[in-house]
């Protein structure tokens, strides 16, 4: 199996904070925030100001990873441990301002598959376009936020 790489690029009218603010909301929202992830699988381990570690997935994988903010505009997720993935694999968001507004969000992925369900993700991620695939997760996540600034611009 081995490492593989994806990388893919949204934009959103939703402002960076909020972009941030999603992809560090460890409350109970958050699978309703993240669709791709199954409610059953999240839990919240430790929060710090900066860092918090969880562990989520869907229904056939998990990883406990560790969610780190501490530089502005990023947020970098390393897993710790889980089922289909080794340790080290890791996620890098950055989330950086439009100049008519809103957001761009640049994602990096570092993925180290391992076992018979690190075969199975691998496999169905790169025949369903790798980053294309993981790109329309994102784009969930970005049509649900700008859904809620449009009802709450609306409701002021």
């Amino acid at each position: 199996m081995g490492k593989r790489q994806f990388t893919y690029a949204e934009d959103t009218t939703v402002p960076p904070e909020r972009v941030i603010g999603a992809l560090t909301d460890f409350s109970e929202r958050r699978p309703e925030i993240w669709p791709a992830l199954s409610a059953g699988k999240y839990e919240l381990l430790e929060q710090g100001d900066r860092t918090a570690l969880v562990r989520e997935g869907t229904a056939t994988g998990w990883a406990e990873e560790r969610y780190d903010w501490s530089e502005p505009g990023v947020v970098r997720i390393t897993c710790q441990g889980g089922n289909f993935l080794n340790p080290g694999t890791e996620w890098i968001y950055r989330v950086s301002p439009l100049d008519a507004g809103g957001s761009h969000v640049d994602v990096h992925i570092t993925r180290d598959y391992k076992g018979v369900h690190g075969l199975f993700w691998e496999t169905i991620i790169r025949s369903m376009g790798g980053g294309k695939l993981l790109g329309r997760y994102l784009r969930q996540t970005l049509d649900i936020l700008e859904k809620e600034e449009a009802t709450a611009t609306r409701s002021d």
